[in-house]
C-alpha cells in the first residue's frame, strides 16, 4: 500500500511538470504579449517592461524562475514587506525572530494584467470561495453518488440500475456551464427557491 501511495505521488509530480511545461511554452506561443495594447507603445518602453518583468530571458531561464518561486521555499530577512515582485501565498512567522523573518513559499510572480496586484493575492482572494463550492461538490456528489452506486449494483439490470447510470451519464456529459443558467433560471426565477446572484450563505453555495 505505501509503494503504491509512493509511486502515484510521483507520477502526480511528472504530471504537474508535464502540464506545467505545455503551459508555459504554449502561452509564449500565443502571438502578441502583454505590453502590447490598441495603442501604440514605443518599442524602448515595452523592451524596458519585458526586463524588468524578466521576459527578455531566454525561455528555459524564465521557467527555470517562474518554477523556483513557487517549488523552493524562502526565509526572508529582517524588514521584509509583501511587494509586487514578492508576495507569497504560504507565510508562516519564525517565532523569537525579528519582523518580518519567516518561512514563505509560492511565489506566482506579478500579475502582467492587474499591474497593482500579484498572482498570489489574486489566488488568495478567490481560494476561499472555491475551498466551498469544491467541498460542497464533493458532499453533494458523495450523498448522492454513493447510495445510487450501490443500489445500481445490487439491483443490475433494474430500473434502479439504468436510472442511476442515466443520472451519472447526464451529470458528466452536460457542461457546468449550460447546467447552471438552467437550474438558476429553473430554482431561482420561476420557482424561488435559491437567490438568483450573491454570496455568502448556504443558499447561495446551494445554487
Amino acid at each position: 500500500m505505501g509503494r503504491y501511495i509512493v509511486r502515484r505521488f510521483l507520477w502526480m509530480l511528472v504530471v504537474l511538470f508535464a502540464v506545467s511545461v505545455i503551459t508555459f511554452v504554449l502561452m509564449r506561443m500565443v502571438p502578441g504579449g502583454p505590453f502590447n495594447t490598441e495603442r501604440d507603445v514605443p518599442a524602448p518602453i515595452i523592451a524596458n517592461m519585458e526586463r524588468r518583468y524578466n521576459l527578455d530571458a531566454p525561455l528555459w531561464e524564465q521557467y527555470v524562475d517562474y518554477m523556483r518561486g513557487i517549488a523552493i521555499p524562502v526565509i526572508t530577512p529582517p524588514g521584509w514587506r509583501r511587494t509586487v515582485i514578492e508576495d507569497y501565498l504560504i507565510n508562516i512567522e519564525i517565532p523569537g525572530a525579528e519582523p518580518g523573518v519567516g518561512l514563505r513559499w509560492m511565489n506566482f510572480g506579478p500579475s502582467l494584467v492587474r499591474r497593482s496586484q500579484t498572482v498570489t493575492s489574486i489566488i488568495s482572494d478567490s481560494l476561499p470561495v472555491s475551498v466551498k463550492l469544491g467541498t460542497a461538490a464533493l458532499i453533494v456528489g458523495v450523498a448522492i453518488g454513493l447510495p445510487l452506486g450501490i443500489l445500481a449494483a445490487l439491483r443490475r439490470n433494474t430500473f434502479w440500475d439504468y436510472a442511476g447510470m442515466s443520472i451519472a451519464i447526464i451529470g458528466v456529459s452536460v457542461p457546468a456551464i449550460i447546467l447552471w443558467p438552467v437550474m438558476k433560471y429553473i430554482l431561482g426565477v420561476n420557482m424561488g427557491l435559491l437567490p438568483e446572484a450573491g454570496w455568502g450563505t448556504c443558499a447561495h453555495v446551494s445554487l
